[in-house]
């Protein structure tokens, strides 16, 4: 009975690797390697291989305006991206200094407090990045400090 039963577990977990390595195989993934972060048709952040440039700043109790996000392939070209399986991920690392909302390929940043947090801007698809970037600095002012900027 026990080596049924660890046969059976074998041959289930067996099952579910060979069939995640399959899905794996079965759909392309974008070659995305930076990304540039637009507002008002201006680059105001971005990255290149391990470096990121630009940083935001905006007040607590203010919503930046919003933000489009492009990412961009190894010679610094624009990735079109048409298929609806892929979608923009923005988290913050701190939700309770600034939290995020993101529609389409745009992102708004909220200041809830004063402090500093990382943004990780990635491309998923498939629920799981097939880009992901390196921390993305964004500090939270006091409400009569400054306002948003790069």
């Amino acid at each position: 009975m026990k080596n049924l039963l660890k046969l059976s577990v074998f041959a289930v977990s067996a099952l579910f690797l060979f069939t995640a390595c399959e899905d794996d195989h079965d759909h392309d993934h974008m070659d995305a390697a930076g990304f540039d972060v637009l507002l008002n048709n201006e680059v105001v952040l971005s990255q290149r291989g391990t470096t990121v440039t630009g940083t935001l700043s905006i007040r607590a109790g203010e919503t930046s305006p919003s933000m489009t996000v492009e990412f961009v392939d190894a010679d610094g070209s624009e990735i079109h991206i048409h298929d609806d399986d892929y979608s923009l991920g923005v988290v913050s690392s701190d939700e309770t200094v600034a939290s995020v909302a993101v529609t389409g390929m745009d992102f708004t940043v909220q200041g809830q407090t004063p402090g500093t947090v990382n943004l990780t801007i990635g491309l998923m698809h498939a629920g799981h990045y097939d880009y992901e970037s390196r921390p993305v600095p964004v500090t939270i002012l006091d409400a009569g400090v400054a306002s948003l900027s790069n």
